[in-house]
């Protein structure tokens, strides 16, 4: 038999080496893409919560209430809860400034007339008041506040620090007042005043 030489046509052949890398090629810019845009989507996402953080780190969430005439906030981390009106049993010989004490589940809990520290005329009629608890260590303090109003978040940068001291040095109880005329009280500074200091001690 006659052995016939098999001929190879290179054009195919090249073609479809053409068609493979093109193949390849697109497979590749494909993955590419995807990998870049999952960075992308990563970066937006890291971003994202960056600002979230950001902007939490420039608000204060309070726990707004009226005093008298005029409306006061604290920061709702610095309460372990609110009480409504209760009647306070009277302390022999105690202090101006503390109107008594209150049994809360089986413990005796000091209340302070937050009017008193903050110099203002006694009340009116009490009634609706309520008690706002201070986280102290651990020993929990009362608050006599007036009506509890609402939950609002405060932007930091948007409070207006009052002058040191003031008339009756009361303002060193403020962080600063709102554009809403919200004065958001200091609960450290409340919580080193010598009564309530000599109370936790």
């Amino acid at each position: 038999m006659r052995n016939e030489t098999q001929r190879i046509d290179w054009a195919a052949v090249k073609q479809q080496l053409l068609s493979a890398e093109a193949a390849l090629g697109k497979a590749l810019f494909a993955d590419t893409c995807r990998i870049e845009e999952a960075y992308r989507n990563r970066a937006t996402q890291m971003a994202r919560r960056r600002t979230e953080r950001a902007a939490d780190a420039r608000t204060i969430t309070v726990l707004v209430f009226s005093l008298g005439t005029e409306t006061y906030g604290i920061s709702i981390t610095d309460l372990a809860e609110v009480l409504p009106t209760a009647t306070c049993t009277p302390v022999p010989r105690a202090a101006a400034e503390i109107e008594g004490v209150i049994n809360l589940r089986g413990e005796l809990r000091s209340v302070i007339d937050l009017r008193r520290i903050l110099s203002l005329p006694p009340a009116a009629d009490a009634s609706g008041s309520c008690i706002l608890m201070l986280r102290n260590e651990g020993n929990e303090i009362g608050l006599r506040v007036g009506r509890v109003e609402k939950v609002q978040i405060l932007r930091l940068d948007e409070l207006v620090f009052p002058e040191a001291g003031g008339v009756d040095g009361s303002s060193r109880y403020f962080k600063g007042l709102s554009p809403e005329r919200i004065i958001v009280l200091d609960a450290t500074t409340l919580l080193s005043h010598p009564v309530i200091k000599h109370k936790s001690g």
